[in-house]
């Protein structure tokens, strides 16, 4: 990663300019991911970085937060919504609690960047990352590694790409291998809005524009429209049928993010990545790993727990092709993995849905849009209902 002290050269690749000419693609996002996980596995992490990580310390940050607003914006017929923020974002501190603790526990609160800004934040055509050095204190950047990353999903959601911050989440989690922040998202995502709002205030503030002011603060702290309900998507199959193309296909039509089975380790990682995804009250999609009746037994159990829709896409396609793509593949793996593969014939069929994945892509997208209708058509369960495994 490059410091940018010269931000003309790479004015076309700025995070902000991609957006509006509509060049911000999944590459870009990745790119970035996986330099701000590398720079959050550097960075400092100790003590004194730690206890701003308490409830406390976050408690106060919400309420320094909310007292700058009300100064900046006294007599706004808007102004009783930031006391509402206020009770919202001390109510979600309590409820969190646990779950920021242990995080705390875990080393997760870091000296971060703590000043990221679409606009200073540049990804070129060869992946490159760079971005301005951070323009605030130790105190300010010392936070969960999540407030970098709602920092940047709330900038986008402010310039209505919602889409866009939530595929952004989704590749620090699978690049830091870190989906504990998914239940975090809703809390830094508020102090983000704040400081963003703060700051819009204050320059519309030097313009002496009245209605600039009010405009922003309204754009900055509104709620957005959210992502589809909660629900659990599998995308199985035998090695090589086209499972991760597809998962994330569906996931980026349902603005989910994929955990992927092979780089979670076990199905007990899986279940609990699934787990604080669930938390943020999004949908998941799952890429392998549930070949056995098993397994899927175990996540049909999960689904049961929270009262949510459950569905299995299983992926084929006809032998030729299969044996062409697992040409040159490690046949020891793919003998291992095809040996775990049970038919899915336990399921119901309103909970399978099979995908020839031989076909022309025009084909499968039709297929995709299926997958999706079926999904978002799932009517959500009482979570009391058991689902039988077999």
């Amino acid at each position: 990663m490059e410091d940018v002290e010269r931000p003309v050269a790479w004015s076309a690749d700025r995070l902000d300019t991609r957006l509006r000419q509509g060049r911000l693609g999944p590459d870009h996002l990745r790119a970035l991911a996986r330099e701000l996980a590398r720079f959050h596995a550097g960075a400092r992490c100790d003590a004194e970085i730690a206890r701003h990580g308490t409830c406390d310390a976050l408690a106060r940050r919400v309420r320094e937060r909310c007292d700058a607003l009300r100064r900046v914006w006294p007599a706004s017929a808007e102004a009783a919504r930031v006391g509402e923020l206020e009770a919202h974002q001390l109510d979600l501190l309590d409820r969190l609690a646990g779950r920021i603790e242990a995080r705390r526990e875990s080393g997760r609160i870091r000296a971060g960047h703590g000043d990221l800004r679409l606009e200073r934040v540049h990804v070129d055509p060869g992946s490159r990352v760079a971005w301005s050095r951070p323009r605030c204190g130790l105190a300010a950047r010392a936070a969960d590694v999540c407030a970098d990353v709602a920092s940047l999903s709330r900038q986008l959601a402010v310039h209505g790409r919602r889409d866009v911050a939530e595929r952004w989440i989704a590749a620090y989690a699978d690049a830091a291998q870190d989906y504990g922040i998914y239940p975090l998202v809703e809390l830094y995502e508020g102090l983000a809005s704040w400081a963003l709002a703060e700051e819009i205030a204050r320059e519309s503030a030097a313009r002496l524009d009245p209605g600039d002011v009010e405009r922003g603060l309204r754009a900055a702290l509104s709620p957005e429209l959210a992502s589809p309900p909660p629900r659990i998507v599998v995308v199985d199959g035998l090695a090589a049928t086209g499972r991760s193309t597809l998962a994330e296909r569906i996931a980026a039509g349902l603005r989910a993010p994929v955990v992927a089975a092979g780089r979670a380790g076990d199905a007990g990682e899986v279940l609990r990545r699934v787990e604080r995804v669930l938390e943020s009250r999004r949908p998941v999609v799952i890429d392998g790993g549930f070949g056995s009746q098993a397994a899927r037994a175990a996540l049909r159990a999960v689904a049961a727990e929270h009262g949510l829709p459950f569905l299995f896409v299983e992926c084929r396609t006809h032998d030729a092709l299969l044996r062409r793509r697992l040409h040159g593949r490690d046949a020891t793996l793919r003998e291992a993995a095809d040996g775990r593969w049970e038919p899915a014939d336990e399921l119901p069929g309103e909970a399978r849905l099979v995908i020839d994945t031989s076909k022309h892509p025009e084909g499968n997208a039709v297929r995709i849009r299926q997958v999706l209708g079926r999904v978002l058509s799932q009517v959500r369960r009482a979570p009391t209902q058991q689902i039988s495994a077999t």
